[in-house]
């Protein structure tokens, strides 16, 4: 059994490429921000990774790459119906895959959803400068953002998305939207959201941002006087700070604050279901075909 030391999952899964005869390795947690990585022959087809309290088994990661495919819907389409972290493979025609972890909604509304935004908690700052928007950050276990390039190479393969965004109250009251076309520009272009076609019980929040560029705290493209991350603490599409608002700070009863002569309000908001003042306990964004 071959063993190395790394800082991710998706440095084992590099590694395992090139071992020879790697079929699957363990991750243990070694509780200083690295992780040991066991490598084994021959594993067996099992692609949902199983998490225990700090190790997670990842299989088949080398003979099955081409299987592990562009997104969650393929991996429903071949069997997997387990709602959980997958390893997702973004070149499946390339010479080497390029393996990411996402979660795989596959239960709402028939399954196969990649999920590209996940608020459950707060246990992740979402108040980030562009470098981590363009490249994800967070834990696929709980809180994540999927990352802006990684994003714009999912929805430039040959297939059209939809976009669904599913909210829950903090007293268990849920509602959805869902957009029958979504795609990203490139990042010269700042990530431009295009999003069309709405149905759902939440109200058609995100046809205030179409066309709309992406911006950080460090990167102010919104049309607002001041940078709307500096009031929202979280990167997003922003046109004047509303009404819409996925990665701002987590919470129940987040205070507005007052800049100038205006009043904002703060906290997770989707303004045509609750207004400002109610906030979800969880939010997402999540992509199929």
């Amino acid at each position: 059994m071959a063993i190395s030391r790394e800082k991710n999952a998706i440095r084992c899964a590099a590694y395992c490429q090139k071992l020879v005869g790697c079929g699957g390795f363990n991750v243990l947690n070694l509780g200083d921000g690295d992780i040991q990585c066991e490598y084994k022959l021959g594993a067996s087809k099992v692609y949902l990774i199983q998490a225990s309290t700090n190790v997670t088994y990842y299989e088949n990661l080398v003979q099955n790459s081409s299987i592990l495919s562009g997104d969650c819907d393929d991996l429903l389409k071949s069997g997997e119906t387990v709602s959980g972290v997958y390893v997702i493979n973004l070149d499946p025609d390339g010479t080497e895959p390029d393996l990411r972890q996402v979660y795989c909604d596959m239960d709402t509304d028939g399954g196969g959803w990649t999920t590209l935004l996940k608020r459950e908690d707060g246990s992740v700052d979402f108040n980030r400068t562009w470098a981590y928007y363009k490249y994800g950050f967070g834990n696929v276990f709980g809180e994540y953002w999927f990352g802006l390039e990684t994003m714009y190479r999912l929805l430039h393969n040959d297939k059209s998305y939809k976009l669904r965004v599913d909210l829950k109250l903090f007293n268990g009251e849920t509602g959805y939207s869902q957009y029958d076309i979504f795609s990203l520009g490139p990042e010269t272009d700042a990530y431009r959201i295009h999003i069309a076609g709405y149905s759902g019980t939440t109200g058609d929040c995100l046809i205030s941002q179409n066309d709309l560029p992406f911006s950080t705290i460090d990167v102010d493209n919104d049309i607002w006087p001041y940078s709307c991350d500096e009031i929202c603490n979280g990167g997003f599409w922003f046109k004047n700070c509303s009404p819409v608002k996925l990665t701002e700070t987590y919470g129940e009863d987040i205070p507005p604050v007052i800049i100038g002569d205006e009043l904002f309000y703060r906290g997770i908001i989707w303004w045509p279901w609750k207004h400002y003042t109610t906030h979800p306990k969880y939010a997402d964004m999540k992509i199929r075909p």
